[in-house]
């Protein structure tokens, strides 16, 4: 009896104590509150002069598409496209299991396109002649009933793959035949790059894989976090001045100097309106241009990083996953 007396001249005494020892509720609220670095009525608040003057690069023919991304860097050049389509093939070419599946790579170089289908043969087609001059596919039966998501990146006479199942293998554009070929059991969730001899991919696990293009061993491989959500395509690597920019699905760009194999910097982009809305994380191209960094994502902002620190220049509320050009 005399423990519950106690107890009960103890709670009103806290009660009763002075305001300055209770918890402003509304301070409290505040404390979890997002601070927006731009005002919504302060983007794109002003019509833009159709007279202003763009300053661009010359433009130019280009006849040869060897990255997924156009280049090591993601970095599209000025080029010219006169608005015209034109049929090259009245045919279908490969077979699609989902139709409106815009992943994969396409790439072209002089006269010649080389592409790859959902049931993962690889093609090389002559635009001249308007023929298949060969098809590969090195997968065996067991592996029929999976779509397959080829990454391709051509350097010379050598086309190189990586794929949603594990694969990693080389081409002779010539012959059609495989060089080489690996197997390393997570599927691979990047585009393929290349810099100074090294070929680069990313797997599911958010495992950055250095490789041989000689013979596909691994060189070395830096591992970052992962979600538990694994999307296709959620990672994008990109490379300048010997430094390499790779994604994850958790939202974290890191920053890598090839010469030291060290970190620089890490950021990450995901906002939390898109951890409560549970959305899965896709992101954009990585675009590096000189020193500026260029990348968003369905997480609702677009970013200006500085290459050589990772500090962010500017940033705008803009939810996209379309490739910056």
């Amino acid at each position: 009896m005399k423990l519950l007396l106690i107890f009960f001249a103890l709670l009103i005494y806290s009660c009763s104590s002075d305001k300055d020892k209770k918890v402003d509720l509304e301070i409290f609220k505040k404390q979890g509150e997002k601070i927006n670095v731009f005002e919504a009525n302060n983007v794109f608040d002003k019509e833009i002069d159709s007279k202003s003057i763009l300053q661009l690069n010359q433009a130019q023919l280009n006849k040869k598409w060897t990255y997924e991304h156009y280049s090591s860097n993601n970095y599209y050049d000025h080029l010219v496209y006169e608005g015209k389509f034109q049929d090259v093939f009245k045919k279908n070419i490969g077979d699609y299991i989902n139709k409106n599946n815009d992943s994969g790579s396409l790439l072209v170089s002089e006269n010649f396109v080389f592409f790859s289908d959902e049931k993962g043969r690889i093609y090389k087609f002559d635009i001249n002649s308007q023929k298949i001059i060969w098809e590969l596919k090195i997968y065996d039966s067991s592996y029929n009933d999976y779509p397959k998501n080829i990454a391709l990146f051509l350097n010379g006479d050598v086309l190189y793959a990586a794929d949603n199942l594990g694969f990693v293998y080389s081409i002779d554009t010539q012959t059609g035949k495989t060089i080489w070929q690996q197997n390393y059991g997570i599927p691979f969730s990047s585009h393929l790059n290349f810099h100074k001899g090294i070929l680069y991919v990313v797997n599911q696990n958010s495992r950055l894989y250095a490789f041989n293009p000689s013979d596909g061993q691994k060189i070395w491989s830096f591992e970052s976090l992962s979600g538990l959500i694994k999307p296709s395509r959620s990672s994008n690597i990109s490379l300048y001045d010997n430094k390499l920019l790779f994604s994850n699905d958790v939202g974290d760009i890191t920053a890598i100097d090839l010469n030291q194999q060290v970190i620089i910097w890490t950021k990450n982009i995901l906002s939390q309106n898109n951890i409560s809305n549970n959305l899965v994380f896709k992101i954009s191209n990585i675009l590096i241009d000189k020193n500026d960094v260029f990348v968003s994502s369905n997480s609702g902002d677009l970013f200006n990083f500085n290459l050589d620190t990772g500090e962010i220049k500017w940033s705008q509320k803009l939810s996209s996953i379309q490739n910056h050009i």
